[in-house]
């Protein structure tokens, strides 16, 4: 199953070649693997320890991981898909080579120094590492960066 409204026509020949193996191959919305109802690929309902491959978002492959048991189902490996995890592999490549990866409370700490260093017009760009995206990455004028950061910083402690 691959996810519906997420890919353009470069997800086609993947779709074709599955088929062209014998397999059924079907595109399902976010909310039917979430929600439900549940897929039917090819009209058959899903048994648990059905073989299903999921092709999608985040939140859609975690969602499968959790709430079914189908194999291999969904994989990922989340820790791989934190910025620092591959940034340091795509350096060269990246668009905002110049970066420095901080806990929120610690970029706050900082926050003279990351604006002196990496802002540019009184802007800094600003986005979480991990996956899960507590905040939309954006570019975030001084006087607001705390209030930008805020999701990073909270303390279950407390």
């Amino acid at each position: 199953m691959i996810e519906a409204d997420v890919y353009g026509p470069e997800i086609e020949p993947l779709a074709a070649a599955v088929r062209k193996q014998g397999m059924v191959c079907e595109f399902v919305r976010y909310r039917e693997f979430v929600k439900g109802p549940l897929p039917r690929p090819g009209g058959n309902a899903l048994a648990t320890g059905a073989c299903v491959i999921v092709y999608g978002t985040y939140p859609v492959v975690r969602h499968v991981q959790l709430h079914h048991r189908w194999a291999p189902g969904g994989w990922c490996h989340t820790a791989n898909l934190d910025c620092t995890s591959y940034y340091a592999y795509f350096g060269p490549h990246l668009l905002n080579r110049r970066y420095a990866m901080l806990p929120g409370v610690e970029a706050v700490r900082n926050k003279d120094w990351l604006f002196d260093a990496l802002g540019s017009g009184g802007e800094l760009f600003v986005r979480p590492t991990s996956v899960h995206k507590l905040f939309v990455g954006r570019c975030v004028a001084r006087d607001d960066f705390e209030s930008a950061l805020a999701p990073t910083r909270y303390d279950r402690r407390r």
